[in-house]
C-alpha cells in the first residue's frame, strides 16, 4: 500500500512485473461501485495481476467515496492526485507510457484525470462499462449516487464532455448484455469526442456489466490488446 495523501482512503497498490527490462509502462486503475464505500480496489486486483504478467506495472487506486469524506471536489481531486503520485514512487516506471482504466463509476474518475493537466499525463484511457457522459447520467438518474456525490455542484464542473477535446485516445468496452449502464451512454460520448477531434472507439463484447473484472474475458482481452498498441515503445 502506497499513500498519495493523508486520508486513509488515499492510497494505491502497485503491482510490478517479476522481470523488467528497464522502465515499464503503467496502467492506472479506478474501480467502480457507484462511489459507495462498500466497494473498493479489490475489484481490480485480478486485472492488476494480469497486467503485471504481461510486463506492465498496475497502479490500483483507492479514493474517497460516499460515507468516507468523498464528494465534490474531493473524490475527483483524488483521481488526479493518485495518478500524479506515480512521479513520486521510487520504481522503474516509464511515465511517458501511462494509461488509465476506469470500471463503471471509476470511468468518471479516469476521464476526469485524463482531461485535467497534471504531472503524469494519460497516453490512453479505457472505459469499462462506465460513466462518461455525466450529463446524460444525471438526466436518467437524477437522484442516484452521482447526484449525491456532487451534492448540488453543477454537473458541467465535472463532466468530461464539457472539456472535450482533451487529446487522450479512448476505448469504451461494453458487454452486450449490460443492463446496468447502457452502451448508448458511451456511443453518445464517443460521438461528441470524435466531433471535437479526439480518438474514441466503442467495442461491444459478450457479457454483462460485471464481465470486465474477469481477466480471462473477451472484454478484458479487447481492452488489454488496445492498450498494448497505445503503450508500445516508439520506433527509433
Amino acid at each position: 500500500m502506497i499513500a498519495y495523501g493523508e486520508h486513509p482512503e488515499q492510497f494505491g497498490e502497485l503491482t510490478f512485473p517479476e522481470a523488467a527490462d528497464g522502465p515499464v509502462p503503467v496502467v492506472a486503475l479506478w474501480h467502480g461501485g457507484s462511489f459507495e464505500r462498500a466497494y473498493d480496489l479489490g475489484q481490480m486486483r485480478r486485472l492488476a495481476d494480469d497486467l503485471a504478467s504481461h510486463g506492465w506495472a498496475a497502479w490500483n487506486l483507492e479514493y474517497r467515496r460516499l460515507d468516507c469524506d468523498g464528494g465534490w471536489p474531493e473524490t475527483f481531486e483524488d483521481a488526479r492526485a493518485g495518478l500524479d503520485h506515480l512521479a513520486e514512487i521510487d520504481a522503474p516506471l516509464d511515465l511517458d507510457r501511462v494509461a488509465g482504466v476506469g470500471l463503471s463509476a471509476g470511468t468518471a474518475l479516469c476521464l476526469h484525470a485524463a482531461s485535467r493537466p497534471g504531472r503524469v499525463p494519460l497516453r490512453a484511457a479505457v472505459d469499462q462499462a462506465g460513466l462518461s457522459d455525466l450529463g446524460a447520467v444525471m438526466e436518467a438518474k437524477g437522484d442516484g449516487s452521482l447526484a449525491r456525490l456532487l451534492g448540488g455542484a453543477p454537473v458541467g464542473d465535472v463532466d468530461p464532455t464539457s472539456r472535450l477535446p482533451f487529446g487522450t485516445p479512448m476505448l469504451h468496452v461494453f458487454g452486450a448484455d449490460d443492463d446496468v449502464v447502457p452502451v448508448a451512454l458511451a456511443q453518445r460520448f464517443s460521438a461528441a469526442a470524435r466531433a471535437a477531434g479526439d480518438s474514441s472507439e466503442v467495442a461491444v463484447v459478450p457479457g454483462d456489466h460485471y464481465v470486465h473484472m474477469d481477466p480471462a474475458s473477451e472484454a478484458w482481452r479487447t481492452a488489454r490488446e488496445w492498450l498494448s498498441e497505445r503503450l508500445a515503445r516508439p520506433s527509433r
